[in-house]
C-alpha cells in the first residue's frame, strides 16, 4: 500500500499481549477493523465507541477490559482477515490476566501511542 504523498505507510501500533494461560495475542487498533467489529459485534462496538468518544476508556474495570478486547479483535482481524474463529468477549475476559495495571498500560500503548506526529500536528 502506498500513501498519496508517496511517503512510508504508517502502521498502527501492535502490542504483544500475554494471556493468563501464556498464549500471546497481538493487540492493535485500525479504522478498517473497527468497521468489521461494528458489523460483527455491534454491542461491543457501541460500548467501546461511546467510551472512546467520551474519553472514558478507563472509567470502569469492565470498560477497560472491553477496550483490551477490542484491541484483541483488531489484532485478530489483521492476522486472519475476519472475526471468524476469534474468542468471544466472555472467553477473552476469562483468559485475560487479572492485572488492571497491565490493562491500563496496554490501552495507552494501543489507543494513544506516543510520538504520533499526525495527531500532534492538527492545529
Amino acid at each position: 500500500m502506498k500513501p498519496v504523498n508517496g511517503g512510508p505507510v504508517k502502521l498502527s501500533t501492535s502490542v504483544d499481549f500475554e494471556l493468563a494461560d501464556g498464549t500471546h495475542v497481538p493487540l492493535t487498533f485500525t479504522w478498517s477493523c473497527m468497521m468489521q467489529i461494528e458489523a460483527g459485534a455491534k454491542d461491543v462496538y457501541k460500548r467501546f465507541s461511546r467510551a472512546f468518544m467520551a474519553g472514558e476508556l478507563m472509567d470502569s474495570i469492565i470498560t477497560a477490559a472491553t477496550s483490551v478486547y477490542v484491541a484483541y479483535l483488531c489484532g485478530y482481524i489483521v492476522n486472519n482477515g475476519s472475526m471468524q474463529g476469534c474468542m468471544s468477549e466472555r472467553e477473552f475476559l476469562d483468559a485475560m490476566p487479572q492485572d488492571f495495571g497491565r490493562a491500563a498500560k496496554v490501552i495507552g500503548e494501543v489507543f494513544f501511542p506516543k510520538g504520533t506526529e499526525d495527531s500532534e500536528n492538527l492545529s
